[in-house]
């Protein structure tokens, strides 16, 4: 049985040219969701909250995000869906993207294949893991590899 509650399962990355990372939280739960959106913007990052796939496709209209943290267990589409949905699309086929749900590790591979997920997280778990994960996904200023290229890593007071 899997005890971790924050990891990474990709070597994807992503760099930031144009300021602060973009985060985009995807998850129908109405207090967890805008309290990380809250969370990830006191860290310095530019994050919005949405309640779902449909929201998530509206945004992704007018406002493209480096990074996306997605809720497993949602209505409508869940999570594996929207992931793959985001792979699908040209503007956020590159994004690292991340479980954020309460099923564990072992819970989730019985449910799906994690393959369209660079890194996983569990709810209820200390919010350094979370920040450390994200933080992880973004290259420092001069660094090679894919994603967007730019130059900024980490959150504000990070570097």
């Amino acid at each position: 049985m899997s005890t971790a509650m924050c990891l990474r399962l990709s070597q994807r990355r992503a760099t930031i040219s144009d300021g602060a990372a973009r985060i985009m939280v995807i998850d129908d739960d109405t207090r967890s969701g805008p309290a990380l959106e809250a969370l990830l913007s006191a860290n310095g990052w530019d994050a919005r909250h949405v309640n779902g796939a449909q929201q998530a496709l509206a945004q992704l209209r007018s406002w493209t995000p480096h990074l996306f943290i997605v809720d497993v267990t949602m209505p409508e589409k869940d999570g594996f869906a929207v992931a793959q949905l985001l792979r699908s699309m040209h503007a956020s086929r590159n994004a690292p993207l991340i479980a954020y749900t309460s099923l564990s590790t072992d819970d989730l591979r019985e449910r799906a294949s994690l393959e369209d997920f660079d890194g996983y997280c569990q709810k209820g778990s200390p919010p350094d893991g979370l920040l450390e994960l994200i933080a992880g996904f973004f290259l420092e200023s001069g660094e090679a590899g894919n994603g967007v290229a730019g130059n900024q890593a980490a959150p504000a007071g990070e570097k």
